[in-house]
């Protein structure tokens, strides 16, 4: 183990320097003629990035610089997170550790810088928040230590969702409620405050025309009261999932025939769910009823594609020229013409 390189590795990442200057300075230390150091720069550079951290629920922190590393990589990061006072790096590099030794120690020692993370963040874009709370997730969801505080957490990731209630709302709203239900499967009072967010959530949204988010926050609830055996919650979720979809499809403007076709869609997306309905008779109904909606669409779409005219060729003296050339040719000529 190289100690002196070790040392400029943890210099850099101990140092008063922005984000980008810091993958400089670590860049410029993998061109280190040994193929080891290159290879331990690199990936503390990567474990740098903003966008090591997944923004799904459901995709793990993955390194690619980590493909097929061998055990020393993993000693040479044990070595630079033993000393590193680098939050980022702390809760990375801790993550992936755990994740390769299962040394709860390390989840540990993650779980603590993402939590500072939250609180002084390294990268400031819209999508920081999301990155570091399904962080602290993905591994709450697996283990679950008694002096990581969880429930102010808990508590300031439903404030953000209601703080960002707004008209340019995304689906991290939506990704930190799946992170937050996948750790309080036992927890009966959180999860009631995870159903009241998503669905005062998805009310707000529908109700100002983000239609897509609402909807999917609405399928998120659909999908809970399954998991909890909620039948007649889930059957009414379903219906208005449904009607949500068809509100949807009478606000799309349809001027074009790209957006009719999307009309089209989104109806067809609520006859769809209409069918997943257990009250089939009641299904049977609604999705004739929105046949009869879209009969008139179709045609309208219809109306509005382009459509190719053409004048009919004459081939009359284009024949009249080959039947002279064929009577006039020897037998080898008349082959030839026919291959034509």
């Amino acid at each position: 183990m190289d100690t002196n390189f070790l040392g400029m590795v943890n210099s850099i990442l101990n140092g008063d320097q922005s984000p980008s200057q810091r993958a400089k300075n670590l860049l410029a230390v993998s061109s280190s003629e040994n193929l080891f150091n290159q290879k331990v720069a690199l990936l503390v550079e990567d474990l740098c990035k903003e966008a090591v951290l997944p923004i799904a629920p459901s995709m793990p922190i993955s390194v690619f610089s980590l493909t097929n590393a061998d055990e020393n990589v993993y000693h040479a990061l044990s070595e630079l997170l033993r000393t590193s006072q680098n939050s980022y790096f702390n809760a990375t590099c801790g993550e992936i550790l755990w994740w390769h030794t299962h040394n709860k120690e390390y989840a540990n020692i993650a779980l603590k810088a993402y939590e500072q993370e939250l609180s002084e963040p390294t990268y400031q874009s819209n999508l920081a928040f999301t990155r570091i709370a399904l962080s602290i997730c993905r591994i709450y969801s697996k283990y679950k230590p008694t002096r990581f505080p969880f429930d102010s957490f808990f508590e300031k990731c439903l404030h953000y969702i209601e703080s960002n209630l707004n008209e340019q709302a995304t689906f991290c709203l939506l990704h930190v409620l799946q992170g937050l239900l996948a750790c309080c499967k036992e927890k009966t009072e959180s999860k009631a405050k995870i159903e009241q967010t998503a669905i005062s959530a998805a009310e707000y949204l529908c109700n100002n025309q983000n239609y897509r988010l609402g909807i999917a926050l609405k399928k998120f609830l659909q999908s809970f009261y399954r998991s909890e055996k909620r039948s007649s919650d889930e059957q009414k979720i379903i219906e208005e999932i449904a009607l949500e979809y068809e509100r949807e499809a009478q606000y799309l403007p349809q001027d074009s025939s790209a957006h009719v076709a999307r009309a089209i869609a989104t109806y067809q997306d609520a006859m769809n769910t209409w069918s997943q309905l257990s009250n089939r008779v009641k299904g049977t109904q609604e999705r004739k009823r929105l046949a009869r909606t879209l009969e008139p669409l179709k045609a309208k779409r219809m109306g509005m594609m382009l459509t190719i005219k053409s004048e009919p060729v004459d081939l009359s003296e284009t024949i009249k020229e080959l039947k002279q050339k064929i009577q006039k040719s020897t037998f080898e000529e008349f082959l030839y013409f026919g291959r034509l």
